[in-house]
């Protein structure tokens, strides 16, 4: 089941203001382009507590979570990922987290 077209418009909407929140540019290589671009990348997964991408509106909780992330173009979250920006990235050992292996919003 996909979701209603209302939804996703009012998603859309939420990550062009979290991305310009964030400083609206990529903090690694400093890209900026469309919201559509970036990814919220959490520096440590233990403070995760949900997806940026699974909220539809602007909270407290949200922008607590928000703060908790940095703005990354799709490309730097991808090296960040393959280990090529590790300042970036947690060593997270064991941590057990259900959204561990995502690239939307880590």
């Amino acid at each position: 089941m996909s979701t209603p077209p209302v939804r996703n418009q009012k998603r859309r909407e939420l990550k062009a203001l979290a991305v310009s929140h964030k400083g609206g540019r990529c903090q690694i290589c400093h890209y900026v382009g469309p919201a559509e671009a970036y990814d919220f990348h959490h520096m440590d997964m233990r403070e995760k507590d949900f997806n940026i991408s699974s909220r539809a509106a602007w909270t407290p909780l949200f922008e607590r979570e928000l703060n908790r992330t940095e703005l990354l173009c799709c490309r730097c979250h991808r090296e960040v990922h393959a280990g090529y920006h590790p300042t970036y990235l947690t060593d997270f050992g064991d941590l057990d987290h259900e959204d561990h292996g995502g690239f939307n919003d880590e």
